[in-house]
């Protein structure tokens, strides 16, 4: 692996994000398998997958899908009763996984990705540390939990998360829509 120190700065305003094509499929899924710390197998349920890029050097992956049904910790902080909650899962994006490649290293890379990322996450949706991006907010870690064919991982490691307020309002930001 190439020392971070000798990388090259690189200009964020030139990084681009957009929804990978159906050939680079495998491309994404290799690199998030190897380099995320938690591996990969696949996105859960409805998803989008992207890539950002710095010229035509992939730089960061992301993965985003559709929302969990039931998070404690997210129900209570948007605080939605129960009938409403099920209603407006649709308006909820959930990152299922955030890579910057180790190539890529890069101050902030990781808080641009993002940004750009959000600001096209509804128009696709139609049809680590890094800095909190402005409008997100760091939340308390959620209770350890973990699955039970989860072999990965240390047990009881909390881990923190990134909520993103929203005005609900009909294709809003992070509005799921559906096809009939």
């Amino acid at each position: 692996m190439t020392d971070s120190s000798s990388l090259p700065v690189r200009d964020l305003r030139q990084i681009t994000v957009r929804p990978i094509l159906h050939e680079e499929d495998s491309r994404w899924n290799a690199l998030m398998r190897t380099h995320h710390y938690l591996g990969f197998r696949s996105l859960v349920g409805e998803s989008l997958k992207y890539v950002a890029l710095s010229g035509s050097e992939w730089v960061a992956l992301l993965g985003w899908g559709a929302a969990a049904f039931k998070c404690g910790d997210r129900d209570r902080w948007i605080g939605w009763a129960p009938p409403e909650q099920f209603r407006r899962l649709r308006y909820i994006a959930n990152n299922q996984r955030f890579l910057i490649l180790p190539e890529a290293r890069t101050p902030h890379l990781a808080s641009r990705v993002l940004g750009l990322c959000l600001r096209r996450l509804s128009s696709d949706c139609v049809s680590g540390k890094c800095k909190i991006p402005p409008k997100w907010e760091m939340k308390n870690p959620p209770s350890p939990r973990r699955r039970r064919d989860d072999t990965r991982g240390s047990p009881g490691r909390k881990k923190s998360y990134a909520s993103f307020r929203n005005t609900f309002r009909k294709g809003g930001a992070l509005g799921w829509q559906t096809t009939a």
